[in-house]
């Protein structure tokens, strides 16, 4: 699991039995996305960078859903949608409303 698509199509091909998934969220202005070209940085909230990389499953920032992109991928495209990172109880039921599981610090769920 990565956000970049490279690191997963390269670990897709070298480990084809491993399951691989693409990390995304919409940007946000942060010193470490903005040394990220910007077609990855935009294109990470639309889950682009997942065309390239062909996951079998999403990990989107909770904090950002619910959002057209993550929903088609698990709503249409069957793929597991995974939630990162939840630390409060309203972003536990935010992940219970819109993903199938949740990748979570900080509490007990």
């Amino acid at each position: 699991m990565s956000f970049d698509p490279g690191q997963v199509t390269l670990l897709r091909h070298k480990a084809p039995r491993l399951v691989c998934g693409i990390i995304a969220a919409k940007y946000h202005p942060h010193p470490y996305w903005d040394l990220m070209p910007a077609w990855m940085r935009h294109g990470m909230g639309y889950l682009l960078t997942g065309v390239m990389a062909r996951p079998q499953f999403v990990a989107y920032a909770v904090a950002d859903l619910p959002a057209v992109a993550p929903l088609f991928a698990r709503q249409v495209l069957r793929m597991p949608l995974l939630t990162w990172t939840v630390r409060t109880e309203a972003e536990r039921r935010c992940a219970a409303r819109w993903a199938d599981q949740m990748i979570f610090e900080g509490f007990r769920p």
